[in-house]
């Protein structure tokens, strides 16, 4: 929970002179550089793979939290339910 609200403030209030990304999305590298000042317990690698597998949309390719959760959500759902599965194969 603590974290989802930090995650929804980083969507809410990234503030990058650089970035042409519409307020209240990210892009990749935007994302990236924002979950790791989180310090959200990820590996650099670990990031760049989570940050690498999401669906980036419109003109900037960017997503917002909305977007950004669900996958989070999904993905997470379906490595539980394959860990399963491995488990009763063994």
């Amino acid at each position: 929970m603590q974290k989802g609200l930090s995650y929804r403030r980083l969507f809410n209030s990234w503030l990058d002179k650089t970035s042409k990304s519409t307020p209240g999305r990210l892009n990749e590298k935007e994302l990236i550089a924002g979950i790791k000042k989180l310090r959200a317990g990820l590996t650099t690698d670990e990031i760049d793979r989570l940050c690498g597998s999401l669906t980036y949309t419109g003109r900037e390719l960017s997503i917002g939290n909305d977007e950004f959760e669900a996958e989070v959500r999904d993905n997470s759902r379906r490595l539980e339910s394959e860990r399963g599965f491995e488990r009763m194969l063994l």
